[in-house]
């Protein structure tokens, strides 16, 4: 019996010694083939602090601005509010399939009313999540020119990805080459601001990943800017003179062929990326912002 219990021991010894080699063994290999094996773990550059936070839960609507948030693959969320989850039913998306429940008649009356001032002529949208738009259906040509735009970039209403980052220096360069006007961060509509005294302008130019804490953020594409950066955010009316939009035009234009043919000439300004790890991780203002260029 004595030699029974012995052996008994040893053997449970040694299982136990077994399973916590194992266990470590798995952890280091889940570690390397995560962490180790992506060739830029090395290479993060600190590049400034999340300055701001902004949302947009009707497309095309004003602003929230946020003190922290959550990181989804359709973009920010605040309980249970979405990026850009409303649209009004007269927006138009070509030829691409977009999923939408309608508001109902009393949500359009009032749309009506405030935008239109009549009973009629406006209905409210809105996306639930449940599906995506397929852009290698109705966007090959995107998909051909800019290779990391996926299924997986678009948010609900969002144009063509989720996250739009903005570089608060790159803002400051704009208005140094403006003499009658000033502008704000905000006339871009971005989704995350990112500040700090050395960055440069432009810097943004030449990013590939962006990483905030757990979260990591790929590049999919520049975002060329239309006549929306000549709306002055807090009265709604046009800046004179179609600033800064002349202004950037001069420096700032897509030169690529291909690029031009898809969407022509417009200047660029701040970049769209796509969150691949982190998902449903919190972003909060003064966070660290930490990049892998190109």
């Amino acid at each position: 019996m004595l030699n029974y219990l012995n052996s008994f021991s040893q053997n449970y010894s040694l299982a136990l010694s077994s399973a916590f080699t194992g266990a470590i063994l798995l952890a280091f290999y889940i570690f390397k083939s995560r962490v180790l094996n992506i060739p830029w773990y090395k290479e993060w550059k600190y590049v400034g602090k999340v300055s701001d936070l902004y949302m947009y839960p009707l497309k095309s609507g004003r602003f929230l601005k946020l003190k922290r948030a959550r990181c989804t693959t359709f973009g920010l969320k605040q309980f249970e509010e979405d990026e850009r989850a409303f649209q009004m039913l007269d927006s138009l998306w070509g030829k691409q399939k977009v999923m939408t429940i309608d508001c109902g008649d009393e949500a359009a009356t009032w749309v009506s009313r405030y935008i239109l001032d009549t009973e009629t002529g406006l209905r409210l949208g809105f996306h639930d999540g449940s599906e995506r738009r397929s852009f290698e259906q109705d966007l090959p040509e995107y998909v051909e020119v800019y290779k990391n735009l996926k299924n997986e970039s678009t948010g609900l209403y969002a144009d063509l990805a989720n996250y739009l980052f903005v570089n608060e220096s790159s803002v400051n360069e704009v208005n140094s080459r403006l003499t009658d006007i000033q502008i704000s961060h905000r006339n871009f509509r971005p989704n995350i601001v990112i500040s700090d005294n050395k960055l440069p302008p432009f810097d943004e130019d030449n990013w590939e990943y962006i990483k905030i804490n757990n979260l990591i953020f790929k590049f999919v594409k520049y975002c060329p800017r239309c006549l929306v950066v000549n709306i002055d955010v807090d009265t709604g009316s046009r800046i004179p003179g179609r600033e800064p939009l002349n202004v950037m035009g001069s420096y700032r234009k897509l030169k690529d062929v291909k690029n031009i043919k898809l969407e022509g000439e417009h200047p660029l300004f701040g970049s769209y990326f796509d969150i691949i790890e982190g998902e449903n991780e919190l972003i909060e203002v003064g966070a660290a912002v930490f990049v892998k260029k190109r």
